[in-house]
């Protein structure tokens, strides 16, 4: 409730680039776009958003875009820019984890899972990273995080494929 009526007192360029990249990046106008997702959020920021949850979300979102695009460095950077703003925010944390993993970087990225699921224990993507990244190191963790994340997915159609993928690591622990 504290950030309602806060779009009123953003510059509407910033607002209007926002969502700009929401919609090249969920796709809600023809194919998911990360290039243009990317440029759309790099001028939300410019713009000046004066509230620290839209400017921290921006850099979020931006984050993800450069993550998908493969460019890890830039997508860490803005990331974390994202955390200094906003640090107990557990998608946040979660997509980090990733990038920290993709890095080689696994025991931060295990922390960083850790930290999403201990803010939100029902996140399942962050279960899933988790026991994905335990795997190697600890399968009890990551068979049980696994059972965890089917509990928590089951009956999401979005989640249909990877279930599929987690049922077979699950084979795979158990044996």
């Amino acid at each position: 409730m504290e950030s309602q009526g806060t779009e009123d007192k953003e510059p509407f360029a910033s607002l209007q680039q926002f969502a700009r990249g929401q919609a090249a990046q969920l796709a809600y106008c023809g194919d998911k776009s990360y290039e243009i997702a990317a440029d759309a959020y790099q001028k939300a920021i410019a713009s000046g958003f004066t509230n620290k949850v839209w400017l921290a979300e921006a850099r979020h979102k931006l984050g993800v875009a450069w993550l998908v695009k493969g460019q890890l460095e830039k997508a860490k950077a803005e990331l974390l820019q994202s955390l200094t703003l906003r640090p107990n925010i557990p998608e946040v944390l979660n997509n980090l984890g990733t990038v920290q993993v993709k890095l080689g970087d696994t025991a931060a990225g295990l922390r960083l899972f850790e930290k999403a699921v201990t803010l939100r224990p029902n996140y399942a993507l962050a279960r899933f990273n988790l026991a994905g990244a335990s795997e190697a190191t600890n399968p009890k963790r990551a068979l049980s995080e696994y059972e965890t994340y089917l509990a928590l997915a089951e009956g999401i159609p979005e989640e249909e494929a990877r279930m599929a993928h987690v049922k077979e690591r699950v084979k795979v622990l158990k044996r």
